[in-house]
């Protein structure tokens, strides 16, 4: 279960980079970096 769960996440994850390298511009992409480094800080405080 652990290995289909893990494969799974690694399919979600490519799926997503291809979304974001193809579909999202160079401003929104910058955007979604803030808010990823923002989010992280959140939870690691």
């Amino acid at each position: 279960v652990r290995e289909v769960r893990d494969r799974a996440i690694s399919v979600a994850v490519a799926a997503a980079r291809d979304v974001i390298a193809t579909q999202l511009g160079a401003k929104d992409k910058a955007a979604l970096v803030d808010a990823s480094i923002k989010e992280i800080g959140a939870k690691l405080h």
